[in-house]
């Protein structure tokens, strides 16, 4: 790649991307949901990091991409970023 801040992207937010692997079920008791609901939350607030990390890189970049992926992950980012609903 030739996109030095666009990798360095890429690579910081590797960890954060793990948190949208399929979990494991846990077995239910009393405290499930609300662990549930705490895991869902954190899995937001990752989403939506990863989302203003990816707007950040790509309006830095000055050069066109030559990667179809990562011209679809662009499009997919300013899509996310530019609607009125979120």
């Amino acid at each position: 790649m030739n996109n030095p801040d666009l990798s360095s992207c890429i690579e910081k937010l590797l960890p954060i991307l793990g948190l949208f692997t399929p979990k494991k079920t846990i077995k239910k008791d009393e405290n499930t949901e609300i662990f549930e609901l705490a895991s869902r939350l954190s899995e937001l607030e990752g989403y939506i990091y990863c989302v203003q990390q990816f707007q950040d890189a790509f309006s830095r970049t000055k050069q066109d991409l030559q990667s179809s992926g990562l011209r679809s992950l662009q499009k997919y980012i300013h899509n996310i970023t530019e609607n009125e609903y979120i």
